[in-house]
């Protein structure tokens, strides 16, 4: 009869089953399959490792616990897809991050990271509680443990064709719920009637969408459409534009005590850099979409409130991170290398850009003033390169 491929883990063997696993990693590839099928299949191998690290940790025997580190971490090896869904899953991911915590090179004496609490005290940022299909919701939460397990626990161990295989199980989870997301009228509706609401969450989520499908083949032009149905530029545009209006921003004395994570109002002094960085890459994916708004008849009839706010706030926001972001959105708006529409660059030339250089007869010598001027002259060599100079020439 052939002996086991792979010892069961007990007590007294636990040097054993690391050596054998660290065997795998490096051996066959239809060998390292194989072993990876039965730590699936035959659950006894994982509930042996859970029991044996949950009475080490109570027991506080670090030597124990820092071997089943090694043991969890040559499991990560194996890059198996199978075998990540079962170590991440929903019954033993908590576990799994609680042995990974005692890894020798990142323990001071007994203190060690503490990666269970960040899923204990991490309610889904992207979720809202507007998603409910069950299968996304899966999809969802072992993309986030992947990525914490790749950018956060074991980033200083991971080769390259660990992390090439971990990065592409992500992107092509985030493709599924991206499509998902975009095909569901629901789920749209609820998060943008959210961010009517100005719910910190609900900008959250469209940033992270905007900023996680610039790497992937998804059709953004789509996506970025989808978006501008649900009205996402005019929306974000009334938070910017108008900080006090309905839905006042921030919470008010009494409701400090009750806030709750997802309910957050928005501080527009506090993520208007994250406005701003879902217009600039709404500009680098899918150009068209923001630039028809800016010059759509609505923005015509209320005599352009976003491109005012824009250039306006370029030359006297007290922030000089936020003018340089502003400087860039102004340069991919007005930028006609993919773009023949000239009714915006007119109107740039126009309407706004007398505006923008009024800023060089100020004197004062405020950082804000220098860095306004700066921003500005960057705009107008942009224009120079972009041989806009046409519109230069007055009458």
């Amino acid at each position: 009869m052939d002996e086991p491929l792979l010892t069961i883990p007990q007590d007294n063997n636990l040097n054993i089953f690391e050596s054998e696993l660290a065997s795998f990693v490096t051996g066959k590839i239809d060998r390292k399959n194989t072993v990876c099928q039965i730590l699936c299949q035959k659950k006894e191998y994982l509930n042996n490792l859970i029991g044996i690290f949950k009475t080490a940790e109570s027991n506080k025997d670090i030597d124990k616990l820092t071997l089943l580190f090694k043991i969890f971490r040559q499991m990560i090896n194996l890059a198996h897809y199978e075998l990540y869904q079962v170590l991440l899953g929903d019954e033993f991911y908590l576990e799994v991050f609680g042995a990974l915590e005692y890894d020798p090179e990142r323990m001071v004496g007994k203190t060690h990271p503490s990666h269970r609490a960040y899923f204990q005290n991490y309610a889904s940022l992207n979720e809202i509680g507007q998603i409910k299909d069950p299968e996304v919701l899966r999809t969802i939460h072992w993309n986030i443990r992947l990525l914490y397990l790749r950018d956060c626990v074991l980033a200083h161990y991971l080769d390259e064709r660990i992390l090439q295989f971990l990065s592409a199980i992500v992107n092509s989870n985030y493709v599924d719920i991206l499509k998902y997301i975009q095909h569901s009228r629901e789920v749209l509706s609820a998060v943008f009637e959210l961010l009517r609401q100005r719910k910190l969450n609900a900008l959250k989520m469209i940033h992270e969408i905007c900023l996680t499908m610039k790497n992937l083949d998804v059709d953004k032009v789509a996506i970025y459409e989808v978006f501008a149905e649900f009205n996402m530029f005019e929306t974000l545009e009334e938070i910017m534009v108008r900080p006090t209006g309905a839905g006042t921003l921030g919470l008010k004395k009494k409701d400090q005590k009750k806030k709750d994570h997802g309910s957050d109002e928005i501080d527009v002094k506090v993520h208007i850099h994250m406005i701003l960085e879902i217009l600039m890459l709404s500009l680098v994916q899918a150009p068209r979409c923001l630039r028809d708004y800016c010059i759509s008849q609505h923005q015509t009839i209320l005599k352009y409130p976003l491109l005012g706010y824009l250039f306006d706030k370029t030359t006297n926001h007290e922030d000089p991170i936020i003018q340089n972001m502003l400087g860039e959105v102004i340069k991919h708006l007005i930028d006609s290398s993919e773009y023949e529409e000239v009714q915006l660059q007119v109107l740039f030339y126009e309407k706004f850009l007398g505006k923008l250089l009024e800023i060089f007869d100020h004197s004062s010598n405020e950082e804000k003033i220098r860095n306004a001027k700066s921003v500005v002259l960057d705009v107008l060599i942009y224009c120079c390169k972009q041989q806009m100079y046409v519109y230069w020439i007055g009458e």
